[in-house]
């Protein structure tokens, strides 16, 4: 006996393709309804969305923002040994810099990576920082170059970051008594830095006599190369630098020449003891430059520029702050 559901079933099927007249016309306006309501729905769903976006454009630049500045500092952190022990302090002072100069803290965290991978204790690398962003201000520079000069001496000499002041005033002093730039000085001074404090003069003496050199004449990196040809030379005598060249005051090249043959040295030479008088000095200078730095600095701030400059990195201050607080939910939200 045939089972009664599938009578059932096979009259339904034939009903629904032999006369389909009330399934098309059902359809229809099922399809009708359909499209209507989801005009209205898309209508809505797009002004939503809208509105959305709106509202979300600045929580998703805020994530960005921090997430660039994470980045910058997990890249910070791979030049401690206890990262722990330092990147609170440091995540806070890059931010504090970056509002108070108008810096990135791209720039800065940058700097920072610098500054502990030139071996810096990490317990001063945030006044070195410091010192090199004013610089660079003052110095019409830019941050990585300031750093660059700064470490270059530092490093060369063996100084603690307690010293970096001292260095940054004794530069700018150079500036202003030569014929150079702060940055030609910074790109420059590594070179010659290490055979200076091999030879026994001090980064003053060292920094007075490329003063005196470029006054006569030579370019930053001519002054270099000579002076470094004279510590070559003479690495004994120039222990007493201005016994040595005080020598060769009144005598011209040749006579140099007999007892410093190689003529970049005995030119050197020439062009100190040209100005001899101006070399004590700048001797003098050096020794006693204590705020040259921040007079720089207090020349070139107060323009609309840097307070914009200001500004805007308390707006982006304020990204971080928010991208911060949204950070956990969002790493809970792709977890």
């Amino acid at each position: 006996m045939a089972n009664t559901g599938a009578i059932r079933a096979g009259r339904a099927f034939v009903e629904l393709f032999a006369d389909n007249r009330k399934l098309v016309t059902g359809l229809r306006a099922a399809e009708y309804h359909v499209q209507a309501f989801g005009t209205k729905v898309k209508s809505i769903g797009m002004s939503m969305v809208a509105s959305g976006t709106a509202m979300l454009s600045p929580l998703v630049a805020s994530m960005k923002v921090f997430g660039g500045f994470e980045k910058n500092m997990n890249m910070v952190s791979t030049m401690l040994d206890k990262p722990e022990q330092f990147m609170g302090q440091f995540s806070e002072g890059i931010r504090s810099l970056a509002k108070d100069f108008g810096e990135s803290t791209s720039v800065l965290a940058k700097g920072m990576y610098d500054i502990l991978s030139a071996s810096v204790d990490p317990a001063g690398a945030l006044k070195v920082l410091r010192t090199g962003a004013k610089s660079a201000i003052g110095g019409i520079s830019d941050t990585a170059t300031a750093i660059n000069g700064l470490i270059g001496i530092l490093n060369a000499y063996g100084m603690s970051a307690d010293q970096v002041t001292n260095v940054s005033d004794a530069m700018f002093m150079a500036v202003k008594r030569g014929i150079f730039t702060f940055t030609e000085l910074a790109d420059q001074i590594g070179r010659v830095a290490p055979m200076a404090r091999a030879a026994g003069i001090s980064f003053q003496t060292m920094l007075a006599a490329i003063s005196t050199m470029t006054r006569q004449k030579l370019g930053m990196d001519e002054a270099v190369t000579r002076l470094a040809n004279i510590l070559k030379q003479a690495p004994k005598a120039s222990k007493d630098f201005i016994g040595l060249i005080s020598n060769y005051v009144g005598k011209g090249l040749a006579e140099i020449l007999i007892e410093f043959p190689e003529i970049r040295a005995a030119t050197g030479i020439s062009a100190l003891a040209g100005d001899f008088k101006g070399l004590v000095t700048d001797i003098d200078l050096m020794n006693n430059a204590t705020g040259k730095a921040e007079i720089a600095f207090q020349k070139m701030t107060g323009g609309t520029l840097y307070e914009l400059g200001r500004l805007w990195a308390v707006v982006k201050d304020i990204a971080i702050s928010t991208g911060e607080a949204l950070a956990p939910a969002i790493k809970r939200v792709a977890d």
